[in-house]
């Protein structure tokens, strides 16, 4: 499996909030990405412990369903957040995606976005859990109207922030012989539409170019916040 990966500390928060962890060696191959809660105190802290802190159960035991070990460290991270100075109320996005042989276990808290591109196809794989995610699957607004919604960067659920959180979990069968997986923070999906990250990759002969084109629009359309862009592939290389 070939993957490449980058975070770039915007201008929105004086640290960079986002964090990723990537376990490629395995029979399993996983990938995390956090991104914590803007306008919450030590969002750099959560998303880190939650990366660290599922990462080791993960290797621990590879066969665990990810939507336990999220709901594991859901419980770990607030019981940090209730027992530590600053941490109080802190949260963080979740991403975890598990490479098996024929398909990919998934599970999302928050916003963050895991995109699934094929030479036939580009489509969103999770579903943002957030009022203007809502209001597009009812049909209420276009999915491009989540660029200039007011309420865009609101989110309804997070690591860490509640005793109890909803995790979102998917099991995904390859739809065709080559792909490459796309998991990324709103700093790039805040600022860019599908479209346009979908002819960006397009044009990539590797996934190092395609992180680094994926960031610089990011940048180029205005972002103000943290951007992490990991792309995996079983036929790109790095």
């Amino acid at each position: 499996m070939y993957y490449c990966a980058k975070s770039t500390h915007g201008l929105k928060s004086p640290k960079n909030e986002d964090y990723y962890w990537v376990e490629n060696k395995a029979d399993k191959p996983l990938y995390l990405l956090c991104d914590g809660m803007g306008g919450h105190p030590a969002g750099d802290v959560a998303s880190k412990l939650s990366c660290e802190l599922f990462s080791k159960h993960y290797l621990f035991d590879p066969n665990q369903a990810l939507k336990e070990i999220a709901i594991r460290v859901n419980s770990e991270v607030f019981e940090y957040a209730n027992t530590h100075d600053g941490c109080l109320r802190m949260g963080t996005t979740l991403l975890a995606v598990s490479l098996h042989e024929e398909s990919a276990e998934i599970v999302s808290v928050g916003d963050s976005r895991v995109y699934l591109f094929t030479p036939t196809d580009f489509e969103q794989l999770t579903e943002d859990q957030s009022p203007v995610w809502e209001l597009f699957a009812q049909g209420l607004i276009e999915k491009e109207d989540i660029l200039t919604h007011p309420k865009k960067n609101l989110i309804k659920g997070a690591i860490g922030l509640k005793q109890e959180v909803k995790v979102n979990s998917y099991n995904f069968k390859y739809p065709a012989d080559e792909w490459i997986f796309l998991l990324c923070s709103d700093g790039l999906t805040d600022v860019t539409p599908d479209s346009e990250i979908h002819e960006t990759l397009k044009t990539i002969s590797t996934l190092s170019e395609g992180v680094s084109k994926l960031t610089r629009i990011a940048i180029q359309n205005k972002s103000r916040d943290d951007i992490t862009v990991i792309l995996v592939s079983n036929y790109i290389q790095e």
